[in-house]
């Protein structure tokens, strides 16, 4: 029995659909703290990560060509402003989404927005700054007194050419990855159907999300047919976090 796990992302739930119709596969969903906590324990085999995350892992393999990408919109989280991003001061990043932070740190560099102030700010916390990254459907910044931008607009204006990576696959250099990769690319076809389906307004698949308030549009420019297009993109992104040293200069993915 091969274990996989994520953090909640609705780009993911076709794919993990798919995943839980292979009877030798088990998955669940876990909290970013909770999931880094059980890979970095052995307890889980594979896990979806940011690319620039990965990195950080030591030990760590990317299965790369099975990720999940965007063309254009990002369903979450999202950038609350009061101004214009190039007038912004102070950015605050919810809790749970913690891990976009060196992320955005790139784009942001890369566009030339200098904001004096990134922090973290803790869950359930109201942020005062003229910036903060949070849920698409978090009630305290979705008033009329803020513009929205989504991720994937702010990747187009820094990459325009290139697929934006929003997970990789990850698998611990102790596991069986060449049996898990291969066991991925099994499920592939099943996957892009459950998301061609959910992306035209078919299945939602609320028992994996709890809630059944979702939009098909919401899923509209995800894709999972990224093949070599996706390891570009992580290599292009990670070379764009040692420009700007968010990453250090050795820095680098390992595949299988």
């Amino acid at each position: 029995m091969y274990k996989f796990g994520a953090t909640f992302a609705l780009e993911a739930v076709p794919m993990v659909s798919a995943i839980s119709e292979f009877p030798n596969l088990e998955f669940r969903w876990y909290s970013w703290s909770e999931l880094i906590e059980e890979f970095f324990e052995g307890r889980l085999d594979t896990i979806l990560s940011p690319p620039l995350i990965a990195v950080e892992f030591p030990d760590s393999i990317v299965i790369p060509g099975v990720g999940i990408s965007t063309r254009g919109r990002v369903p979450s989280p999202v950038l609350y402003t009061k101004v214009a991003l190039e007038e912004g001061r102070n950015l605050s990043i919810t809790a749970k989404y913690g891990y976009w932070k060196s992320w955005l740190g790139v784009v942001m560099s890369n566009l030339g927005l200098n904001y004096e102030r990134v922090r973290i700010v803790g869950e359930g916390k109201f942020s005062q700054d003229d910036t903060i990254l949070a849920g698409v459907d978090d009630e305290d910044y979705s008033s009329a007194r803020y513009k929205v931008v989504n991720l994937g607009e702010l990747w187009k204006r820094m990459a325009s050419e290139t697929p934006m990576v929003c997970w990789v696959w990850v698998c611990r250099r102790g596991a069986d990855y060449r049996q898990i990769r291969m066991l991925l690319g099994r499920l592939w076809d099943k996957a892009k159907e459950n998301l061609s389906e959910a992306s035209c307004g078919g299945r939602i698949y609320p028992e994996l999300m709890g809630s059944s308030d979702v939009r098909a549009e919401d899923l509209a420019d995800i894709y999972y047919n990224v093949a070599s297009a996706e390891v570009e993109s992580i290599r292009w992104i990670l070379d764009q976090a040692k420009k700007f040293e968010f990453v250090s200069k050795e820095a680098d993915f390992i595949m299988c």
